[in-house]
């Protein structure tokens, strides 16, 4: 059951119960002078109170948490009585934060109603045929910044930190977006809220928006990078209408071309019953035929209100033809579609719950809903299949063969390093220069992992310019054993394109 973190004030029509509430007073507002609420458990009231001035619903005021057999108790829903369940219960409730079209609605009474439903239970973590390299079960205090950046996107924004509105409890992620949660960059998004993170940002990273100027340009960071393999999430989004919950992968943009986007999911408020995938090119021509996917559907089940397993298989050699490699997509083990691709490079997570508070938004047009929306995500997972016949090895026997780090040529009118308008800020690295390495490894399995390139210098710049090549060296932070991390050396050439 969601808890309202911060109360902030809509339009104001305080209510105050007889039973023990807390108490919050109000000054010049209209009052509702008698109103009733209701608990309500398969249509048979359980319990009453009356109410009238000045305060809140708390969780103290709540029945015993009901059971029905066979399904899990969701939480208490109100609304109209042309749609009861409409609006999840965030407790404490102010009615006062409740716009007034929304209380005219009720007639005097707020009626809420036991919501029951099906959360699929999670997978073991250790799973026939791979190995697990990367994990999180979101057991900690705070965002753990080995494994996520919490700079979504930045580099677009002047105010990067609107867009870190999550919090960990009792082993879930819960991003959430409160009523004052600011646009997260209006001049390119207009009034889209954000809460969400990564596994890497770079400056102009994803440039949706042809309009798009870096604006808050930072250094690079990369803490979890993959190309093949199966990865899996537990979570549940978030109901109404402009809002939606985001699980997807796009390439890290080394260059520009290496721009794919996989949205593992994008599961809309206004549609509880559907999964829907996609899947953009951006300036990658080459990594998929541009056609919709179908999406997964269910009467049965509640996307944004259950949780649920997503699945998604990137496979290597199991396309044809001009797309050697096919990504496959599931919900709670089940297989609903896939595509052949062609994607030669690894790709970065990114994990986000919008808001578009517009009237016209592709999500549909934006709705009161009780605050914070959220979406809750239990755990994240990501495995790489063994080879044939190869057997699951113990971490502390697993050792690396090889590191292959690409070399970089480049050409004479690229030897320079990246500004950005109306910023000091200069990149460290040349365009091209790669952000990973490819990992040989004693079980047979490849990981790419992130490096880390020291500065190009002045004086690097001038010998490049003179026809030399030169040669850096760079730290590579193995990521692929969960629960460890160490550290390699490499190096790479990077020679002028004559």
């Amino acid at each position: 059951m969601k808890k309202r973190l911060l109360i902030t004030v809509l339009c104001v029509v305080p209510v105050t119960l007889s039973t023990p509430l807390q108490s919050m007073a109000s000054n010049d507002q209209t009052f509702i002078e008698d109103a009733k609420i209701s608990f309500k458990v398969n249509d048979e009231v359980v319990k009453e109170l009356q109410v009238s001035t000045k305060d809140v619903i708390t969780e103290e005021c709540l029945p015993e948490e009901p059971t029905k057999e066979g399904e899990d108790f969701l939480g208490w829903y109100w609304g109209p009585k042309k749609n009861p369940k409409k609006y999840e219960g965030v407790f404490p409730l102010d009615l006062s934060k409740i716009p007034e079209n929304v209380l005219n609605s009720l007639n005097g009474t707020v009626e809420f109603v036991a919501y029951f439903g099906k959360n699929v239970d999670g997978n073991e973590l250790e799973k026939p045929g791979y190995r697990l390299i990367f994990n999180e079960e979101f057991n900690g205090k705070t965002l753990d910044k080995t494994k996520w950046v919490d700079k979504y996107l930045s580099s677009w924004s002047q105010t990067w930190e609107r867009t870190q509105g999550f919090y960990m409890e009792d082993g879930v992620m819960n991003l959430q977006i409160e009523e004052d949660t600011q646009p997260w960059c209006p001049e390119f998004d207009g009034s889209t809220v954000i809460s969400g993170f990564t596994t890497g940002q770079r400056n102009g990273l994803h440039k949706w928006n042809p309009e798009n100027q870096v604006r808050n340009p930072q250094d690079t960071e990369l803490t979890h990078i993959n190309q093949y393999g199966y990865y899996e999430m537990r979570a549940k989004g978030q109901s109404g209408s402009a809002r939606h919950s985001a699980w997807w992968l796009t390439g890290f943009e080394d260059v520009p071309e290496e721009s794919a986007e996989i949205d593992i999911f994008e599961v809309l408020g206004k549609n509880n019953g559907a999964v829907p995938p996609a899947v953009h090119k951006w300036k990658d021509s080459d990594c998929f035929i541009q056609m919709p996917i179908h999406a997964y559907r269910s009467s049965n089940k509640d996307f944004n209100n259950e949780y649920h397993v997503y699945g998604f298989d990137w496979q290597q050699g199991t396309g044809r033809g001009k797309y050697p490699d096919k990504i496959v997509f599931y919900v709670d083990g089940e297989k609903y579609a896939e595509k052949n691709v062609n994607i030669p490079y690894p790709m970065i997570q990114l994990i986000s719950v919008y808001e578009k508070r517009e009237k016209n938004a592709w999500t549909g047009p934006w709705e009161w809903m009780p605050y914070p929306n959220s979406m809750e995500v239990d755990y994240v997972r990501v495995y790489k299949k063994l080879p044939q016949n190869e057997e699951k090895m113990p971490s502390s026997d697993l050792e690396i063969e090889e590191i292959q780090a690409e070399d970089l040529v480049i050409p004479e009118n690229k030897i320079e390093l990246k500004t950005y308008e109306g910023t000091d800020y200069i990149e460290k690295n040349l365009e091209g220069t790669k952000s990973y390495v490819r990992v040989k490894w004693n079980d047979g399995v490849e990981t790419q992992e992130p490096v880390t390139w020291d500065s190009i210098t002045e004086e690097d710049l001038a010998a490049l310019r003179s026809g030399k090549a030169i040669t850096k060296e760079g730290v590579v932070k193995i990521t692929s054993i969960p629960g460890t991390q160490n550290f390699e050396t490499t190096t790479m050439q990077i020679k002028p394109d004559k």
